[in-house]
């Protein structure tokens, strides 16, 4: 451009030489300028798209009236810097194919497709999982092992379920939201409806054996079975099979000392005959008793076809029918010889009582002798014992 001077520049006026320069430097600048009659607008546009494209050199400071930027800056067109970046803090846009690079920030609106490129760790509190690896995200998210199950088929092994409305009894549930009144919706209601947990029952359920159940010690049980013992039989000695029956078996042999109670003196029935009543009733002088055995035989000798009252010390017959005499043996045994012809035969019958402790015992028999013996009154007598009393016999047929 040609050089003007300017007297407010200069500061003082201007020579003549100064003033012609001015005007022919104008004159140069005007003859070399366009007409803007014959060059307009148009004319300027045709000329720039001949050159416009990559490495046209045109350079434009703004687009549509907007400012060129590649940093966040509000009004301006988006520039990308050295890096082939740019920045902004909201993007709106609908974007179609693959996003690459770095994304800060929220985004809104529908995200359509799988982010299978992003890498690195998406944290909880910012919508990720925060975890690379899907057991990882599992825990990461507390999910536990309810997540794998299949939502037709949910195995709840444990843990605390809040918040909600009791379930009822008819969908599978307590109809409560404690464990008291769980037992009781259900009839379960421990000491009411059902046994509260003892250790004896515990261990009674334990028991492989058969048995009536008896308390041994403190919580602890056992069965027993009924034993049989001598001259004893039991049926169903475990229950199982019904009530267990004791029994004494048919002619008990009995050992020991056996004890029965004893019988009034001059009692005559089934009942046993113990020591005590037999030494009662053979040894006493009682004038009672005497007159009882007196009785007793004086009852029969009219029935009697021989008899004999005699001495148990000589044989000496004190009163006898059919009856010749009586040797004495020795040691307690006696011949008694019957008249001949008093019996045909030695089946007959002989009833005997004696004094003096003694009882008597038959040996054998003829048609015309019987052989007694007198004995201590013990179940264990064996040997016949000489009688200091009188002896009395009577025989029947």
């Amino acid at each position: 451009m040609a050089s003007i001077v300017l007297r407010s520049v200069k500061g003082s006026p201007l020579t003549i030489a100064e003033a012609d320069a001015n005007i022919q430097n104008i004159n140069i600048e005007l003859g070399g300028k366009l007409d803007i009659a014959t060059y307009t607008a148009s004319d300027v546009l045709a000329k720039l798209l001949t050159v416009d494209g990559l490495n046209s050199g045109l350079d434009a400071d703004r687009i549509q009236g907007k400012n060129i930027a590649s940093t966040n800056t509000i009004n301006t067109l988006v520039l990308r810097d050295n890096s082939g970046n740019f920045s902004a803090t909201t993007v709106t846009a609908n974007l179609v194919g693959n996003v690459t690079g770095n994304i800060t920030g929220n985004g809104q609106g529908t995200w359509t497709g799988s982010a299978t490129n992003v890498s690195g760790v998406v944290t909880i509190d910012h919508g990720g999982t925060g975890a690379t690896s899907v057991s990882a995200a599992r825990t990461a998210l507390e999910l536990g092992t309810l997540a794998l199950q299949d939502s037709n088929n949910v195995n709840i092994g444990g843990g605390t379920i809040t918040g909600i409305n009791p379930l009822a009894i008819l969908v599978g549930g307590t109809g409560a939201n404690n464990a008291t009144a769980a037992r009781v919706n259900l009839g379960l209601n421990i000491g009411t409806d059902v046994q509260g947990f003892d250790p004896i029952l515990s261990n009674i359920s334990a028991l492989g054996t058969n048995g009536f159940i008896v308390k041994t010690g403190s919580g602890l049980v056992s069965t027993r079975n009924f034993v049989a013992g001598s001259n004893i039989s039991i049926t169903n000695n475990d229950g199982i099979s019904g009530n267990p029956t004791v029994a004494l078996i048919s002619s008990p042999a009995l050992t020991g000392t056996p004890t029965a109670p004893t019988a009034t003196a001059g009692t005559s029935t089934t009942q046993l005959a113990t020591t005590a009543f037999v030494t009662n009733a053979v040894t006493t002088g009682d004038t009672a008793q005497q007159v009882y055995t007196d009785n007793r035989f004086n009852s029969i000798v009219g029935i009697a076809k021989a008899w004999a009252v005699f001495d148990g010390n000589t044989g000496t017959i004190l009163a006898s029918n059919n009856v010749t005499s009586v040797s004495a043996n020795g040691a307690g045994q006696y011949t008694i010889n019957i008249s001949v012809g008093t019996f045909s035969n030695a089946n007959f019958v002989a009833f005997g009582l004696a004094t003096g402790n003694r009882f008597v015992t038959f040996v054998n028999s003829s048609a015309n002798a019987l052989v007694i013996n007198t004995m201590l009154p013990t179940f264990n007598a064996a040997t016949p014992q000489v009688n200091n009393g009188v002896v009395r016999v009577a025989m029947f047929n």
